[in-house]
């Protein structure tokens, strides 16, 4: 009987290890999505933040920040962005797979030297979540796309003395965005606004560089 007994044990714990190992996956899939929640979530998203202006040209941006080279602008952004798509390559090794493609249209107001309203319209290219432990990530991301200022700009024109820019430049955005775990929807951002005449073809040599600080939520 105790034989019988031990052999019916053996072949329960048998059985049952492989399922309790696959009851144990889930688990741990469940904190990789709670980490990389705002990859499922692909409502609107909402971002707010405020900017300062950098004086320079793009080149000269990462110098000048570091030298606290800052003019007298400032600007409040609300962007709202939506994604368009997904690449999916079915390769963890392909640096693109996983990117998502967005449309994004942001509505600005500028303070201190300026004072005009600015909206542009883009598209947002964004990597993967890049782990930061168990607890967070983080995304880098790249804007393309038109600035249209619905007044003449004050600073821009300066860039090429008594020649006035055109009100419609180009825009582009780098972005890092920082999320936890702990905040499903919420994220981080930081941001630099770059806005100029993409080497002439909008026009005479002009630029500003606005970097920004802020909070995104997305909607389910």
């Amino acid at each position: 009987m105790i034989r019988f007994a031990a052999c019916v044990i053996a072949i329960a714990v048998s059985y049952t290890a492989p399922v309790l190992a696959q009851e144990a996956v889930p688990a741990a899939s469940s904190k990789r999505e709670r980490l990389s929640h705002i990859r499922e979530r692909e409502g609107v998203a909402v971002a707010l933040y405020g900017t300062q202006i950098v004086n320079g040209g793009l080149i000269a941006f990462p110098g000048n920040l570091i030298r606290g080279n800052f003019g007298a602008g400032q600007s409040l952004h609300l962007a709202v962005s939506k994604p368009l798509g997904r690449i999916v390559l079915q390769n963890d090794r392909n640096f693109f797979d996983g990117f998502t493609v967005e449309g994004e249209a942001q509505l600005v107001k500028h303070f201190g030297v300026e004072e005009h309203v600015e909206a542009t319209l883009s598209f947002v290219m964004r990597t993967r979540e890049i782990r930061l432990g168990r607890r967070a990530s983080f995304n880098l991301a790249i804007a393309n796309g038109l600035s249209y200022a619905f007044s003449p700009p004050r600073i821009e024109p300066k860039r090429t003395p008594g020649v006035n820019p055109s009100q419609l430049l180009y825009h582009i955005g780098f972005e890092a965005e920082l999320s936890l775990a702990a905040a499903p929807g919420w994220s981080a951002l930081v941001r630099l606004h770059h806005r100029s005449e993409a080497f002439g073809t909008f026009g005479p040599d002009t630029s500003t560089n606005r970097l920004g600080l802020g909070v995104r939520y997305r909607f389910k």
